[in-house]
């Protein structure tokens, strides 16, 4: 039983060290446009859908064998929410992927599945009467994509507000609830 254990030990340390070694890391610009709607639990203000945009930097990971991989950003994010009111964040997405493989076509093109969440940091915003801000906010993004060439990255998301965003002081919460469609080149 000792000896069993022992072996299988070692396969699980050596797989380990394997897997890293063959993950295949790029990294490069991501911009975007995001569509957002501020979503409060009572009738506070007209906030319908507006269109803001993205852009930064990620680094993308992946293991071939195994059809998983990972991407991170680090994102400057405008959300408008009105017609005079929005928001700048930094945001940092962070996605699991599973990678559709094609054995014929995958150097032209490999679909994508990710989810995962995104934290964003409040760096600037429009003031507006009665609503008070949260200096960050978290969110759980679920996606899907495609990578064309094994270097242009075209991925469509939807993040859902997990938590509060702004606040009124009659008790009202607004959370950040977006669409956002990126592209991005990869080295």
């Amino acid at each position: 039983m000792k000896r069993l254990s022992t072996i299988l030990a070692t396969v699980i340390v050596a797989l380990a060290f394997a897997l890293p070694s063959s993950a295949q890391i790029s990294f490069g610009p991501k911009v975007g446009i995001c569509v957002n709607e501020l979503h409060f639990n009572k009738d506070v203000l007209n906030t319908a859908n507006r269109t803001g945009f993205t852009g930064g930097v990620m680094i993308d990971g992946h293991m071939p064998l195994l059809g998983f991989a990972f991407d991170a950003s680090l994102m400057y994010v405008r959300r408008e929410a009105g017609k005079n009111f929005h928001s700048d964040y930094v945001a940092i997405p962070v996605n699991l992927k599973y990678r559709f493989s094609f054995p014929v076509v995958n150097r032209i093109v490999v679909p994508f599945l990710s989810t995962g969440p995104e934290w964003a940091y409040l760096v600037h915003h429009t003031k507006v009467d009665g609503l008070d801000d949260n200096k960050s906010n978290f969110s759980w993004n679920f996606g899907l994509g495609v990578e064309l060439f094994k270097h242009l990255q075209l991925a469509g998301n939807y993040g859902l507000g997990l938590s509060k965003a702004y606040e009124t002081p009659d008790g009202a919460d607004g959370k950040n609830r977006f669409w956002t469609v990126t592209a991005a080149w990869l080295f």
